[in-house]
């Protein structure tokens, strides 16, 4: 009798403690994973990349809707990705810098691409040639090594980035139309028009995901 109430005792002293631990620690991390594996199954991936001229503002705008904040940012000399949620999307957006120096490189970055956004500073008017020649390197690169078949419309936005308002800014309708002309650019060609500096964070995210979601 008094051996079974030795391994009561004992039975009762470990059960309580491995509750404890189970609650405290590997319980916490068990539904951690669950949870997390709860969350990739119903997000969604999608790879973005920025391309555009240097000082454009991509890498301004890259972390303005990933930290919600104004950082200070140098010269691009290579890339920079982060992940951004929106939506039950998971977007992975490639930001690329150094844009002439980084042409043999977009291979890397275009292949199973699903959107492309362009940007230019829209305050710049005497770089709209200069623009309008990277652009259709974008697009010729695109069907020449990525896809021949699938028409590029439907996945690239032009973002005309505003700094500041000023007589010579770039009037971002003649500027689709010159491209459609020289390029002989079949399908639409969408461009949408903001502020990465004075624009809030969530503002960019409609402007820029749900031009794609939709």
């Amino acid at each position: 009798m008094e051996s079974v109430d030795i391994f009561r005792n004992v039975f009762s002293f470990f059960g309580e403690n491995i509750l404890m631990f189970w609650e405290s620690t590997l319980g916490e991390a068990v539904f951690g994973v669950i949870d997390l594996i709860k969350f990739y199954k119903t997000t969604k991936e999608k790879k973005m990349v920025f391309l555009g001229g240097d000082a454009v503002g991509k890498t301004f705008l890259l972390y303005k809707m990933k930290l919600g904040e104004h950082i200070s940012t140098i010269p691009t000399l290579g890339f920079n990705v982060e992940s951004i949620q929106y939506k039950g999307y998971n977007y992975t957006v490639w930001d690329i810098g150094g844009m002439e120096k980084m042409v043999p490189l977009w291979k890397h970055y275009l292949s199973g691409i699903e959107r492309i956004v362009f940007i230019i500073n829209g305050s710049r008017g005497n770089l709209r040639q200069y623009y309008a020649e990277l652009f259709m390197k974008v697009v010729e690169y695109y069907r020449t090594n990525v896809s021949k078949e699938q028409e590029i419309n439907d996945k690239i936005l032009i973002l005309s980035n505003i700094f500041e308002m000023n007589e010579i800014q770039i009037n971002l309708e003649e500027f689709v139309d010159d491209i459609k002309n020289k390029t002989k650019f079949l399908g639409k060609i969408s461009s949408i028009q903001c502020s990465a500096f004075k624009d809030e964070p969530e503002k960019l995210k409609i402007l820029i995901f749900d031009f794609f979601i939709k």
